[in-house]
Formats: structure tokens, C-alpha cells, sequence
């Protein structure tokens, strides 16, 4: 991803600082650093750490660090604040990168909150736009008055907030939870799990190294380099502060990449380690570090564990079941729609897309049954009540199809084709 690139384009200038330095390199650093915030929010935690660094590896006069570190400032500012000017033309409020910070704070800490799921203590909308739509409406009701965006993230951001104070074990619960998700080797996903897609396309499970063999490397090459810690101190901060940045917030796979090639560097130092090791006559300890490897690996992947903290496999069956829709294989999609029901059968929107297979398949009894499920479980999933207007229209129900119809206008009013259907045009 363009992170990954950009956190190494990062460590490779800052490396290449090391000496007197150039200031053109150091302008083409802060351009990078600025787009990587740009394009990851999380990542600005990494300008200060960047800064730091850069004054450690130069070795020059004081007065030429701080032209470097002026330089970088300004430049690394005036990238990210082009994203406060576009938000402020658009919504006359100073917001200098995402109004959404307080959501996914509170969506990541909130009493119902999973670590690696949109798990919240109140039903909203599936997608991202209906749950942004419900999320600033609940905001806007309890305040009693139109909310800007800014202050929609606040009252998220005061909400999350209040838990933790409220339920510090719990929040500390979480936190350790999350902890886990990030270091364990199962693929935190939130569209399209890799190891669901290596069931269907064995050539995926080939690659016999991935993030669950590298991380307990990792961390035991992290301890085995400490004696040179002061080399490596950039790579430090920055695995800390990205694990924090996220773990405040939620965990998923793509947010934890960016780390892999830091993850990999210091795995390979281990394995030097290793093979010195047995080389030199000291097959014990050796042995010794292999065995813990092999100790952090089977924690790590723990199976049953992995797949209570991290899993996120229902919305993979439900993803696969709507592929087999679209080519008409109605039966395999609601075998994939019923898998992932069992799976996680407090997920609306599965239940939802099960009952569209049977109303696919002319079995419109099962399909009201399944849309009944949903909203029970999300009762402002629009969709389902369309989907439930659709089934009993299919049976001649006119009056209770008319009733799922404008239940689904009341939640969501911008369906022109709903409103025209109700009104007889």
C-alpha cells in the first residue's frame, strides 16, 4: 500500500541524512511525511518522531540542524494544511485533517466495542454512509439542535471518552484486547479476509511466510538489538507510536501493514542472530531463542482465541454470498449467507442478505422470516425493510408491502423511487 512505501521512502531519507545532510533531501523528507498523513491520519504521529530523528542523524552545527528542522516543519505543514484549507472551504470549520476522528474514537471505545469491528451499544445503518447518518443524527438529537461535523466528532469523542472513565477496567480489557489483534497472525480485515479467499484460491496459502511467522521474530529481533538501540531508536518510536495510534482506535489489517517492513528488518536480525548461533558452537542458545519463537507463535495464532478477538469472517461469507448472486447462483449465495448467519448471527445485514437469497429464489416465507431477523437486530436497516416490502408484494400483500415501503422512506427520506411507488406515480 502507499503507506508501506511511504514509511520506508521515510526511514530510507532519514537514514541518508546521517552526517552533514542535504537540505533537498531533506525538503523531498517532509513532502513525504506530509502526504503520509494525508493519506493515513494515524501517521501523524510520525512528523514529531520524524523531526527528532532527523536532528539525531545529522552531524552538523546547531544552526544548520534547525535550518533542517525548519525546513522540514514548514514544508511537512504546509502538505497536511492543504487538507485544513480544502475542509474549511467546504464546511467553514478549521478541521485540519477528518471530522470523523471522534466517531472511530468512539466506535473503537464505546461499552459494546469488539477491537476489530464496528460493534456499537445502539443500532445504525449498514454501510458506511448509513452508519455516518445515523451516527450524526443520534448526536444531533441528544444536543437538541443542528450539529456541524466538528461538533458531531465532539459529542463522539465526549461520549468515548466518558466510557473510559466510567469503566477503566473495561477500557484497559479492551485495550489489551486490541493489543492481541494487532500482533496475532489472523488477518484483521474489514471488507475481504485473505485466509477466507485462501479456501477458494489455495495458490494464496503457498506463501508460507506471512505476518503471523514474521511478528514473533520481530519482537525477539526488537530485544536482541537493544545494544544499539541508540541506531535504531526512529524505528523504535515510530513501531510504538503507530501500535498506539491504532490501538486507541480499531484494529485492522490494512492499518497495521504499514509496520511490516519494520517487522521484517528486525526478524531478520533474529534470524542472523539464530544462524551465528549454531554456527559459532552456541547451539543452546540458539535453541533457546527458537523455542521462544515458536512459544510466541503458538500464542500469538492461538486459534481459538484469534478467531474470538479478530475475526470479522461473517461479512467475508456475506461478500462471497453477493458475488454468487450477481452470476444467479442462488443456492451456493445463500449457503454462503446461512454460513455466515452461524457465524456471526448478530450481524443484520447477514441476516438481511440470506433472506434476499431466498427472495431470489421464489422462497419468499424464508425470506420474510430472515428480513424480520435483521431488523430485530438493526430495526434502522432500511434495506431489509425494502427487501420485506418486496417479499410481500411478491405474495399479493399489498397493505403490509406498502408498510415495509414507507417504514424504509422514515429511516432513510433520499429514495425518490420508494416515495414515487408510495404515492402512485
Amino acid at each position: 500500500t502507499l503507506a508501506v512505501f511511504l514509511y520506508l521512502a521515510i526511514a530510507a531519507l532519514l537514514f541518508a541524512q546521517s552526517g552533514r545532510g542535504s537540505v533537498p533531501r531533506t525538503a523531498l523528507l517532509a513532502l513525504l511525511a506530509g502526504v503520509a498523513v494525508l493519506n493515513r491520519a494515524y501517521m501523524l504521529a510520525a512528523l514529531p518522531i520524524t523531526a527528532a530523528a532527523l536532528w539525531h542523524f545529522l552531524d552538523a552545527s546547531r544552526a544548520r540542524k534547525t535550518l533542517h528542522i525548519a525546513v522540514f516543519a514548514v514544508l511537512s505543514c504546509a502538505v497536511v494544511s492543504l487538507a485544513a484549507i480544502h475542509n474549511y472551504a467546504a464546511s467553514r470549520e478549521f478541521v485540519l485533517l477528518t471530522s470523523h476522528g471522534g466517531i472511530n474514537f468512539y466506535i473503537g471505545n464505546n461499552p459494546a466495542a469488539h477491537g476489530s469491528q464496528v460493534r456499537l451499544p445502539f443500532p445504525v445503518g449498514t454501510g458506511s454512509a448509513a452508519l455516518l447518518r445515523d451516527i450524526e443524527a443520534i448526536a444531533v438529537e441528544s444536543a437538541g439542535r443542528p450539529l456541524t461535523p466538528s461538533e458531531v466528532s465532539r459529542y463522539w469523542s465526549d461520549q468515548a471518552l466518558a466510557f473510559i472513565a466510567r469503566e477503566p477496567g473495561e477500557f484497559a480489557r479492551l485495550l489489551g484486547r486490541k493489543l492481541f489483534i494487532f500482533f496475532c497472525g489472523f488477518d484483521i480485515c474489514d471488507v475481504i479476509s485473505y485466509n477466507i479467499m485462501a479456501e477458494y484460491l489455495p495458490a494464496l496459502g503457498a506463501f508460507f511466510v506471512d505476518y503471523k511467522f514474521i511478528v514473533p521474530f520481530a519482537l525477539i529481533g526488537i530485544w536482541l538489538t537493544r545494544s544499539r538501540r541508540k541506531e535504531f531508536l526512529y524505528l523504535y518510536a515510530i513501531i510504538v507510536a503507530h501500535i498506539v495510534s491504532i490501538v486507541l482506535f480499531l484494529v485492522v489489517g490494512r492499518y497495521r501493514l504499514a509496520l511490516a517492513p519494520f517487522f521484517v528488518l528486525f526478524a531478520a536480525a533474529c534470524l542472523a542472530y539464530l544462524v551465528n548461533a549454531f554456527r559459532s558452537g552456541m547451539a543452546a542458545r540458539g535453541a533457546g531463542v527458537l523455542a521462544l519463537a515458536v512459544a510466541i507463535l503458538a500464542v500469538l495464532n492461538n486459534p481459538p482465541a484469534a478467531r474470538v478477538f479478530g475475526s470479522n469472517f461473517g461479512s467475508n461469507y456475506t461478500h462471497i454470498g453477493s458475488q454468487l448472486m450477481n452470476q444467479g447462483d442462488h443456492e451456493r449465495a445463500i449457503a454462503m449467507f446461512t454460513r455466515a448467519v452461524q457465524i456471526e448471527p448478530w450481524r443484520s445485514e447477514a441476516h438481511n442478505m440470506l433472506g434476499l437469497g431466498y427472495l431470489s429464489a421464489k422462497r419468499y416465507d424464508e425470506a420474510i422470516a430472515e428480513f424480520k431477523r435483521a431488523l430485530e437486530r438493526n430495526p434502522r436497516l432500511y434495506q431489509a425493510y425494502l427487501n420485506l416490502g418486496s417479499a410481500y408484494g411478491a405474495l399479493g400483500r399489498a397493505a403490509e408491502a406498502r408498510d415495509a415501503f414507507r417504514r424504509a422512506l422514515e429511516i432513510n427520506p433520499d429514495q425518490p423511487d420508494v416515495r414515487r411507488l408510495l404515492e402512485g406515480r
